[in-house]
């Protein structure tokens, strides 16, 4: 989805409370970077919610992610080129309405966060959000944690023999932990260690590896890209932190 596409997104109504259009929420956070090298990533779920501002029945986005990676924030790792990126979030039709500005490192379009880089706020009907938790956040993008916790990662593994025995723990583990955002409740899936140990024995998965031991790099990529794929496109940040916790990172 492009910027451009985004901004079409119409203001609502929904439960009482008015929300202003797409472009008023977003277009702060992106003149944060306008004098940064940056990709940016868009992505919009559209709402069912009526009334409609201006009886407009076109876009309408009540759940917007937006990912900026800056260009020259580059460093390698075993030759693995990795960027820093801040990401804008924020839903109007969940539990207890609210934004969230985070920051992490990208290799391939696969996320990682490490580190409290969160920043977070409620939406309240016809209010702007607090961008300077945004500045926060670019401030926190720029510290050295995700990489020196990448580097540690890069030196440890996970027997094969042993694999079974961590998908149980990593289920385990799934089930009891959960964080709590602006009043919404977040929990990985029980399925979702299933599909990564699944995904890990394919041979097709650029994750698969033959030999005794599996980089514990390859069992955290998995996690990322199964979460960066999946419909939920609010709690990225909080579903990354708790796969930390289920690994012992």
């Amino acid at each position: 989805m492009t910027l451009e596409s985004l901004y079409t997104g119409l203001g609502c109504s929904i439960k009482n409370k008015t929300y202003f259009e797409t472009k008023k929420y977003v277009e702060p956070f992106i003149n944060k970077f306008q004098k940064e090298d940056i990709n940016i990533n868009c992505v919009a779920k559209s709402s069912l919610q009526l009334p409609i501002i201006n009886n407009n029945t076109t876009d309408i986005f009540n759940k917007v992610c937006i990912t900026c990676i800056n260009k020259n924030s580059e460093f390698e790792i075993n030759k693995i080129p990795f960027y820093r990126f801040v990401t804008f979030a924020y839903g109007l039709d969940i539990k207890c309405p609210s934004y969230k500005f985070y920051s992490g490192v990208t290799t391939n379009d696969t996320m990682f966060v490490f580190g409290n880089t969160l920043n977070s706020g409620k939406i309240e009907s016809e209010t702007a959000f607090d961008y300077t938790l945004c500045d926060k956040t670019i401030q926190q993008a720029n510290s050295d944690n995700c990489q020196k916790m990448l580097e540690q990662i890069f030196r440890l593994s996970v027997a094969q023999t042993q694999l079974t025995d961590q998908l149980g723990l990593w289920i385990k583990k799934s089930l009891l932990l959960s964080l709590i955002t602006e009043g919404n409740k977040i929990k990985l899936t029980k399925t979702l260690p299933i599909d990564v140990y699944e995904k890990l024995n394919d041979v097709d998965s650029p994750y698969y590896v033959q030999g005794n031991e599996i980089p514990l790099f390859n069992i955290l990529s998995q996690f990322s890209d199964l979460i960066n794929t999946d419909k939920d496109i609010i709690n990225r940040y909080e579903k990354l932190q708790l796969v930390n916790s289920v690994l012992g990172l």
